[in-house]
């Protein structure tokens, strides 16, 4: 079985999503509304797949990864410091950008709690 990962850059009114395989190819990328329905919903296929749900623990996060967890799902937080010391640069949305748009390489990213 494929593993999968997931990034997810959260704002006030939506999360940016990004999904990629072990391989690093990009599987599935969309803005959500801040719903969780809606953001279980858009992860529902992968869910047997994912290894985790990589979340930037900025100010608003509780809700998102306590609702993710409460429904099954393997996240982890990403401190934005330690992931910009990893990158050596600074993009918006560092976590989603940095899964999805391949400057995190699966088998490399730093391990993130």
């Amino acid at each position: 079985m494929r593993k999968v990962m997931a990034g997810m850059d959260l704002h006030g009114n939506n999360v940016m999503v990004g999904i990629v395989d072990d391989q690093g190819a990009r599987l599935q990328h969309r803005r959500l509304a801040c719903e969780l329905p809606e953001i279980i919903e858009f992860l529902a296929p992968y869910k047997a797949e994912l290894e985790s749900i990589a979340v930037e623990s900025t100010f608003n996060w509780y809700w998102l990864v306590d609702g993710l967890r409460a429904a099954g799902f393997p996240v982890v937080l990403a401190n934005p410091v330690r992931l910009l010391r990893f990158l050596g640069q600074r993009v918006r949305g560092i976590l989603y950008h940095g899964i999805h748009h391949q400057r995190l390489p699966y088998q490399n990213a730093p391990k993130v709690r």
